[in-house]
């Protein structure tokens, strides 16, 4: 913005101005020898007198070398030595200042050159670094697209653990995401990707920024036709990964009269379940230790086609009628791994592999 640049601008400049004055009189200081002593000592704000049986000359060159081994700047000035210290504090002032310019010239390069994007990868799923492929990409405006990096990479799998008991139960411990990646030569390389450790390739950094899960389920027509197979990624919601979702078909169901129309599923996911009658759908653990899903289902029209942006984790039911069943109440339904929700009138099913 306007209002930002003119104060980095201004805070350039007051450094500059600071520094610049600065440098020139510490370089004179440095330069310049130490004061010499007043003719009257009582014109000090601090001193001592003491007598000794020495003589003068062997009197100064004993100050001298006290002096300078205690890191005095010291000179012997007539019948005195005098001595001085405490540049080193005005050079530390001067580096923190100069550090400072180097840090702002380094966040404007940075601002100015930077790229940056998220991609959500399933397991078994792989990314391509071109543009079309994130999720969401934001750069500088002095970065041109075919400075992307030209690599890829596979995910192989996902490992995350977390702790089992005591005061930090749910804790994560691990994050890993194995993967295969190849560079611009084509080569194969194999790599783990960590919390705060990525892979690197050339100037690319790839990060583990978030996890969660993506149920598989399979939805069949009124004849048991496949329409729909494929991993669905969740939204978690809080520490023990409640998730939360939409599973959309664009095509697998006719009404009575024979009219096509979609099919549209909220989930809500727990991969560790409090049990049934315990009041509590949220998860109890971020591990899959009792993996559930809550369907609900639609038909009519996803709006997908309605030229508006959607949120894929969110269904537009404005346009969809909840299914039905004998007594008016909806289609809803608390599914395990391998277990099939029949839909009424035919229309169908959707089982979470």
């Amino acid at each position: 913005s306007v209002w930002f640049s003119a104060i980095y601008i201004l805070l350039f400049v007051s450094l500059i101005g600071c520094i610049v004055p600065r440098t020139w009189q510490f370089v004179g200081q440095l330069r310049g020898l130490p004061p010499g002593a007043p003719k009257r000592l009582t014109r000090l704000p601090a001193y001592t007198t003491w007598r000794t049986e020495a003589d003068p000359e062997e009197v100064r060159e004993a100050a001298l070398a006290v002096l300078k081994g205690r890191r005095f700047r010291a000179r012997a000035a007539g019948d005195a030595v005098a001595a001085e210290k405490g540049y080193l504090r005005e050079a530390g002032n001067l580096l923190f200042h100069l550090a400072l310019i180097v840090m702002l010239v380094a966040f404007a390069w940075g601002q100015l050159f930077k790229s940056e994007g998220g991609k959500l990868v399933v397991e078994g799923d792989g990314f391509s670094n071109t543009l079309t492929q994130y999720d969401d990409f934001k750069s500088g405006s002095q970065f041109g697209v075919d400075e992307l990096e030209p690599f890829s990479f596979t995910l192989d799998g996902f490992t995350g653990t977390y702790e089992k008991s005591g005061p930090q139960r749910g804790t994560p411990r691990t994050f890993e995401a194995a993967v295969t990646y190849t560079r611009g030569d084509g080569k194969d390389e194999k790599a783990v990707i960590r919390v705060n450790e990525p892979l690197e390739v050339g100037d690319s950094k790839v990060y583990l920024i978030a996890h969660g899960y993506a149920p598989v389920v399979t939805v069949k027509d009124g004849k048991g036709k496949v329409v729909y197979r494929g991993a669905v990624p969740l939204l978690p919601i809080d520490n023990n990964i409640t998730s939360t979702g939409a599973i959309k078909v664009m095509d697998g169901y006719r009404d009575k009269n024979g009219k096509p129309e979609q099919l549209g599923f909220k989930a809500f996911f727990v991969p560790t379940f409090a049990g049934a009658g315990q009041g509590n759908m949220f998860s109890q653990f971020p591990a899959l230790d009792f993996p559930v899903m809550a369907l609900t289902g639609y038909h009519g029209d996803l709006r997908v086609n309605s030229g508006l942006p959607q949120n894929v984790y969110q269904l537009d039911t404005s346009k969809m009628t909840q299914f039905k069943v004998e007594g008016g109440t909806g289609v809803a339904q608390r599914m395990r791994p391998g277990e099939t929700m029949t839909l009424p009138d035919g229309a169908g099913s959707i089982t979470f592999e």
